[in-house]
């Protein structure tokens, strides 16, 4: 037997910056200390330094979208995507060797896609501020579709989905929701059915859309930050 390999511990994330460089072309200072940046590339980023947390760093970006751009045929999976492709990890790691990658660091950074919208969300420390924005940059250049991760994922959805369609709160609630909506199949709760009908390829697919064009998306970030630090990482 080979002896095991640990891929994923003490690895780089990225083997360095991307080719394509961006800058600030325009800054205006907002009331409040709140510094606005629009980026070469059309991006909005708003920065709030505050002194509330010295080991503190919060982000979120977001664009309008979301599902209400899913096809009819594509929206069981499309409303699945973000914790899909999440689950699969990002770029040539999976997600439990990303997690390895991680480990030592406090950086967060989730995909969402709701309704009207989608986005990223979380924050570091300042140390681990450019772990954070790689992992920002891989969240929109390189979502992983992993097809056993995808599979996990979906066995645990089937195997729950018995058990909460039993309760007599849930029961109550899809009887409310389906009277309300009209019984809409947008507005149908996740169900074994709907489950069996997910696919990776188009929810992947799905996900790449909406997320391809980061001029889309302003960005806030809040924290123990400095422009004059920050403004390389960002550009």
């Amino acid at each position: 037997l080979e002896a095991y390999v640990d891929a994923g511990a003490a690895v780089a994330l990225m083997d360095g910056p991307p080719a394509a460089r961006g800058r600030v072309i325009r800054s205006v200072d907002r009331s409040a200390g709140v510094i606005e940046w629009t980026l070469s590339n059309g991006a909005r980023v708003v920065l709030r330094p505050t002194t509330l947390k010295t080991d503190q760093i919060l982000f979120r970006a977001f664009a309008s979208g979301g599902t209400s751009l899913a096809s009819d045929a594509d929206f069981i999976s499309a409303r699945v995507a973000d914790d899909v492709i999440s689950a699969g990890g990002v770029g040539r790691f999976s997600a439990v060797e990303l997690d390895k990658a991680l480990t030592g660091r406090a950086v967060v950074v989730r995909p969402f896609i709701n309704e009207i919208g989608q986005g990223l969300a979380g924050g570091s420390t300042p140390q681990d501020l450019e772990t954070l924005f790689q992992l920002i940059y891989l969240r929109f250049t390189q979502p992983r579709a992993d097809r056993t991760a995808f599979a996990a994922f979906r066995s645990q959805a089937l195997a729950l989905l018995p058990n909460q369609s039993a309760s007599p709160e849930f029961a109550f609630n899809e009887a409310l929701n389906a009277a309300l909506s009209g019984d809409h199949p947008r507005r149908r709760p996740e169900t074994v059915e709907a489950v069996k009908q997910w696919n990776l390829d188009v929810a992947h697919a799905f996900y790449r859309a909406r997320f391809a064009d980061a001029s889309n998306f302003p960005v806030v970030i809040v924290g123990s930050i400095t422009p004059d630090s920050i403004r390389p990482l960002v550009e």
